[in-house]
């Protein structure tokens, strides 16, 4: 019993201190759509893991498209690369220096912009 307890207090314990980070990105210049990009990742993880990606759009009238994706997450020493295969493959670098960003679809150059760090609230989720 004293076994199974120890076990689960590490568990508990490792995802504690696991180190859930969340982007906010938006594009520089601002297109007919205003974009704004949330992405939530955990850089505890190995190499690649996945990630959270939600898009919010607002076109001139107003109207709001929202989007999810779950995103391959890929980090490196230099940059944080998301990749969403959907009908092209998206890829977005971000600089872990200046938290610049860059999209390409199927190696098409899209947009960049600046990204910024922020808190994903929580305190209303059941689980």
């Amino acid at each position: 019993m004293k076994i199974i307890i120890l076990i689960a207090g590490l568990l508990l314990a490792t995802n504690l201190f696991a180190e859930t980070k969340a982007i906010s990105c938006k594009e520089i210049p601002e297109g007919k759509w205003k974009k704004e990009r949330i992405i939530v990742f955990d850089l505890d993880s190995d190499t690649a893991d996945t990630a959270e990606w939600t898009s919010n759009r607002i076109n001139r009238r107003g109207q709001l498209k929202y989007s999810a994706f779950s995103a391959e997450f890929i980090k490196s020493p230099s940059y944080l690369r998301f990749i969403i295969q959907d009908i092209w493959l998206l890829v977005m670098d971000v600089s872990r220096k200046d938290l610049s960003f860059s999209i390409t679809a199927d190696g098409v150059h899209l947009s960049r912009g600046q990204c910024k760090l922020i808190e994903v609230d929580v305190s209303e989720n059941i689980l």
